[in-house]
């Protein structure tokens, strides 16, 4: 029993990530709304070459947060290097701080075209949610209304849970930042995890602008919106 509310609460926890694929997300209030909007105005392809996030070590995207009733605060995502999870597999870990705190880590894999999978996720190094198989988590080619659909498990604390996902490049929308108004790739994902009858979703968007990488990016943080605009690529 004492173990269960362990591995329950830390779920809980990790519920201020968001990333995702499954069954098409339906409304189910705030965070859902997160990842089903739909643009009012087609705009143009985005410009220039190259991958939509690039993950060359070293690599960081600095970014202001935004968040209802709180002050700006200033964040940062950064490509580390290689990670090996429990299960022997590896792939790039991305740390994303706040603040200058650690508060989500993602664990990504390469594949063919300039897609990518991701392989965990977690509050840290030590706490990560492992997928098996990966999760595809951005397409590729690239391809406006193009979604990927997953089954599998997500194991943590050497327990398994039955999760689903879902990833959309779901619309090209233009974004405004402190230094300029970009054409971005809009990429839409959910991820849900079942324990028992009890369900969380780890919800979370994106906007790419290839050969740059992340422009703005919007996550539930433990039920709040938490916005995050770029300030340097």
């Amino acid at each position: 029993m004492l173990r269960n509310t362990i591995v329950l609460a830390t779920l809980t926890l990790l519920s201020i990530f968001g990333v995702g694929c499954g069954d098409t997300p339906s409304k189910q209030g705030q965070d859902a709304d997160l990842v089903s909007e739909n643009p009012s105005i087609k705009q143009p392809k985005p410009a220039g070459t190259g991958f939509l996030l690039p993950l060359t070590p070293g690599r960081t995207w600095r970014t202001i947060t935004s968040r209802p009733q709180q002050a700006n605060v200033g964040s940062e995502m950064k490509v580390m290097g290689s990670l090996r999870v429990s299960d022997g597999r590896t792939g790039t870990l991305v740390r994303s701080t706040r603040g200058g705190k650690l508060f989500r880590v993602e664990v990504f894999q390469p594949t063919p075209g300039g897609g990518l999978n991701l392989l965990a996720l977690g509050e840290n190094e030590k706490k990560l949610l492992v997928f098996s198989p990966a999760v595809p988590f951005l397409p590729a080619p690239v391809v406006e209304g193009k979604y990927i659909q997953w089954n599998g498990t997500a194991r943590i604390d050497g327990r398994d849970y039955a999760a689903s996902a879902f990833h959309r490049i779901s619309a090209t929308e233009e974004i405004k930042t402190p230094f300029e108004s970009l054409i971005t790739y809009r990429l839409d994902g959910i991820i849900t995890l079942l324990n028992g009858s009890q369900r969380i979703d780890y919800p979370a968007v994106m906007w790419l602008v290839p050969g740059k990488g992340m422009a703005q990016r919007r996550l539930a943080d433990r039920g709040t919106l938490a916005l995050e605009v770029i300030t340097k690529f």
